[in-house]
């Protein structure tokens, strides 16, 4: 089985991965912030769509890599806020983290790793939700250090999955593709790929069913979620590792942060925590890979990269807001939604449940 075991061969793999992951997200629209916010209305479920489809196949390609190779999952432990008892002193960080990075979801409409695709396709103001993430970032490495000196924030308790809680290694899974099979039929059924796309302003009446071609305008949101599922593929039996975005952030921050702040590995060591292995550095370029391969897939169909009127302001403050939460969390709608459940971790469950519930909310009272 071939691993990556230098820098260079994981650089290589992120940037290829990211590539295709960029241009599956432009090509299925979901990265465009309007579709992003009507999602939490039900109005538009391209990315409800999208995220299952995913998840179903990443957790069948994960699972089938498990039992054949030596190669084993490893699910994200519960974040502990410190204090409470009980189920939220456990999973409390995944809660309030994930419902903080659902808010950023609906003020700067986009996700973590969704605004590296609205780079590369022109989205306007997205550089300000892309700086607002590394703002994110910083001030959660100096709070992290801040509230861990004083509490017991940030404890684990170990990991676990689903399919081993359930004590159901092929029950559950199959259970839980069928669940998810149901729900993008019934989505499917209630509004076809061309209604989407024409509540986006895309006249998607020329299109396929399941366009595939890749100067379309467009695909349909099944066939990208497919595309991006098999991406954990070699992600994980080359690496070991699942996707992931929201660490590069701190990634890039930590390479650079030391020149602004001179003590900063005693300040907030947690921005020094995530620029040592081979995997960290993967992470960074898959980010750089999705903004190539986003401004590819508009480039080749030609389709305006901004179907919104988000002001900077908005776009900073939100962006701010994801990063925080994602990293208060451990994880974001990649490494948490798509890549978490496609590991049937507990917490990963719990985190996305709670970032839509989040996000939901927001929109409602907007």
């Amino acid at each position: 089985m071939f691993s990556v075991r230098s820098r260079g061969q994981g650089v290589a793999l992120g940037l290829l991965t990211g590539a295709v992951f960029g241009f599956a997200l432009e090509k299925s629209k979901v990265a465009l912030p309007t579709a992003i916010r009507t999602q939490m209305n039900f109005s538009n479920n391209l990315m409800l769509k999208m995220f299952l489809t995913a998840t179903i196949v990443g957790m069948l390609g994960i699972l089938i890599i498990e039992r054949f190779t030596t190669r084993t999952r490893s699910p994200k432990a519960p974040v502990s806020l410190g204090f409470g008892s009980g189920f939220f002193r456990t999973f409390g960080g995944n809660i309030v983290g994930g419902a903080t990075l659902g808010v950023g979801m609906v003020i700067s409409g986009a996700c973590p790793g969704t605004v590296f695709a609205q780079i590369g396709a022109g989205v306007q103001n997205a550089k300000w939700t892309l700086a607002g993430g590394y703002v994110g970032a910083i001030i959660y490495g100096y709070f992290e250090k801040y509230v861990k000196d004083r509490s017991s924030y940030g404890e684990r308790a170990p990991a676990q999955t689903m399919d081993k809680v359930t004590s159901s290694p092929i029950a559950f899974p199959v259970a839980f593709a069928v669940l998810l099979l149901i729900v993008i039929a019934i989505a499917e059924a209630a509004r076809g790929f061309r209604d989407e796309l024409g509540s986006l302003s895309i006249d998607a009446s020329q299109f396929a069913t399941l366009a595939m071609e890749i100067s379309s305008p467009a695909w349909s949101a099944v066939v990208a979620g497919s595309v991006i599922g098999l991406l954990q593929i070699p992600s994980f039996l080359m690496l070991g590792s699942p996707l992931g975005t929201s660490t590069s952030y701190v990634t890039l921050t930590g390479l650079f942060w030391g020149k602004v702040d001179s003590n900063v590995s005693s300040n907030a060591p947690y921005l020094q925590k995530y620029t040592e292995t081979i995997k960290h550095f993967w992470q960074l370029s898959v980010v750089i890979g999705v903004v190539l391969g986003s401004w590819f897939s508009s480039t080749l169909s030609g389709m305006p990269g901004d179907l919104s009127n988000t002001s900077a302001a908005a776009c900073f403050g939100g962006g701010m807001l994801l990063l925080f939460g994602s990293r208060m969390a451990d994880g974001c709608t990649s490494g948490h939604g798509i890549s978490g459940m496609a590991n049937l971790t507990v917490s990963s469950f719990l985190t996305v449940m709670s970032m839509f519930g989040g996000a939901i909310v927001s929109y409602s009272l907007m």
